[in-house]
């Protein structure tokens, strides 16, 4: 039965105190491994520069919100593997600016080694991705509207496919994905880690849907 005080619409920069938290959510190990410098903080300060500026995978105009009675309460984002090198291009930028140099250098090598992890989605896949929740909203329902949302909203073609990626660590998650037609179609260990910062990465499985 649906719950008609949900509704959707694409994120605004002006979403960013909901956003951030919830897309730093859906991997908070990834996020910090990749973007934490004693300089400048947590993933969540890099987030919310990178939210408030277009363009980019992690920039606002990528992701779709989940509302109840018009309150922001989940968000996610899909796109397609034709937007891989463009995506990339703008985050470098935004990485640069907001890291300087020398540490946004380190946050690019991080940030390659993770995609052995998790790898971009190639031409004919859309990746599926920044999938967050309000914790006190979990288990009603909104995770599958949201996915399903997504996956209605854009031009998928049946040659294409969705995939995303769920940590080992994250098993009511998987579930959910399992329950909605993904299938785990390979695994990775990971040996990602920053001993200084105690941060260390699961491994992840791939999933795709079929």
């Amino acid at each position: 039965m649906s719950d008609h005080r949900i509704t959707f619409r694409q994120a605004t920069a002006l979403d960013v105190a909901e956003a951030v938290p919830l897309i730093y959510s859906s991997g908070p190990d990834v996020c910090e491994y990749i973007f934490y410098t004693a300089q400048k903080g947590g993933a969540q300060a890099f987030f919310a520069y990178a939210f408030t500026r277009a363009g980019g995978e992690l920039g606002y105009d990528n992701h779709t919100c989940i509302l109840r009675d018009g309150k922001v309460v989940g968000i996610g984002a899909i796109w397609s593997g034709r937007k891989t090198f463009r995506f990339m291009l703008a985050d470098i930028k935004k990485i640069l600016l907001f890291f300087g140099l020398i540490k946004g250098i380190g946050v690019l090598i991080r940030a390659l080694k993770a995609e052995l992890l998790i790898q971009p989605p190639k031409k004919k896949e859309w990746a599926l991705a920044h999938l967050g929740i309000d914790p006190v909203l979990t288990g009603k329902g909104l995770g599958s509207q949201l996915i399903n949302h997504l996956m209605n909203a854009v031009p998928i073609q049946k040659n294409e496919k969705v995939v995303l990626d769920v940590s080992y660590i994250n098993p009511k998650a998987q579930k959910l994905y399992e329950r909605l037609g993904f299938k785990v179609t390979r695994s990775r260990s990971s040996a990602l880690t920053r001993k200084k910062y105690n941060i260390k990465v699961p491994g992840h499985h791939r999933m795709e849907y079929l």
